[in-house]
C-alpha cells in the first residue's frame, strides 16, 4: 500500500529511521568523524536525520514522502518534492535492507508514478550514483532513462557529483 505523509508521528518517524538506518550508519563518519562509538554516532545522525525531517523538509509546500507499507511494516521510502507545473524530483529511495531484492523498491517507483498518471503530463526527476547499479537498474525498469546531463540535486540546487542523472516522462 502506497502512503503519502505530509506530517510524521513519533512512531512512524521511528519507522522511517529503520527504513534509512543502514544509510544513516553510513553516514556516521561523514557527519561525525571523531566518534568512535558507532551506536552514539548512529543516534546522534539518527537525530540530526529526524530533526531535518519534521522541521525542514516537512514544513516546505512543496514536499512529502512516499512510504510502501507491507502488512503494517514501512519496507520503502523517498523523499518527494513538487519543483512546478507537472515537475517534480525525488530522491532518498530506499529499502530497509532484509527486504530488498524482494522488488518493494520497484513497487514504490511504480505507485508513485501511477499515481503522478492522474495529470496529463509530467516529468520526474532522479539521479543515482554511479555505483549504485541496483538502484539504476530499479529506475529503468519503471522507465526511467538517462538524460546525459549532469546529474542535479534539485533540493539542495546544485550539480551532483559520480552520479547519473535519471527522467521518467509521461504525457497521455
Amino acid at each position: 500500500m502506497l502512503v503519502n505523509k505530509r506530517e510524521l508521528t513519533e512512531n512512524e518517524l521511528y519507522q522511517l529511521m529503520a527504513i534509512y538506518r543502514e544509510s544513516n550508519t553510513e553516514n556516521i563518519s561523514y557527519f561525525y568523524p571523531d566518534e568512535k562509538d558507532q551506536a552514539k554516532g548512529l543516534i546522534k545522525v539518527e537525530r540530526d536525520h529526524s530533526h531535518y525531517i519534521t522541521n525542514d523538509f516537512l514544513l516546505q509546500d512543496n514536499t512529502n514522502y512516499f512510504i510502501l507499507v507491507d502488512n503494517d511494516l514501512w519496507v520503502s521510502a523517498l523523499r518527494f518534492y513538487k519543483l512546478g507545473n507537472s515537475n517534480y524530483f525525488f530522491e532518498a529511495l530506499e529499502t530497509i535492507p532484509n527486504h530488498r531484492n524482494k522488488g518493494y523498491g520497484k513497487q514504490l517507483l511504480t505507485s508513485v508514478i501511477n499515481d503522478l498518471k492522474k495529470e496529463d503530463h509530467f516529468e520526474l526527476h532522479s539521479y543515482v550514483h554511479e555505483t549504485n547499479l541496483i538502484s539504476l537498474k530499479t529506475h529503468k525498469a519503471v522507465g526511467f532513462v538517462e538524460t546525459g546531463l549532469k546529474a542535479y540535486d534539485y533540493a539542495e540546487r546544485e550539480p551532483v557529483e559520480d552520479s547519473i542523472a535519471l527522467i521518467y516522462t509521461y504525457s497521455k
